[in-house]
């Protein structure tokens, strides 16, 4: 990206690095649920919701799509990418 940036003139202003995860990590929720509200850079989609819809599905109230459409409707700005919150709730909830 950088060699990039440099190309058209660019440089780059901010750097950002991850320090991982730190605290009582045991409290988060579990690691499908994260990949979800995490999709939301401005943590706008709760879990509650995500094991919401997640139990909507099992109950065949809502499709997988409808589902991630409804969880992607939460985020105001339109980054949350409900395709890869479909995959994610169909590994979720298999249909058995």
């Amino acid at each position: 990206m950088e060699k990039l940036s440099l190309e058209v003139g660019l440089s780059p202003h901010t750097v950002e690095h991850s320090l991982g995860t730190h605290g009582n990590t045991a409290r988060l929720p579990e690691e499908n649920v994260l990949e979800i509200t995490t999709m939301c850079g401005h943590a706008l989609v709760s879990p509650y919701l995500v094991v919401e819809m997640v139990e909507q599905i099992q109950q065949g109230k809502l499709t997988y799509q409808e589902a991630a459409v409804e969880l992607s409707r939460i985020c105001d700005y339109g980054i949350f990418n409900p395709g890869r919150a479909e995959k994610i709730l169909r590994r979720m909830t298999p249909k058995g």
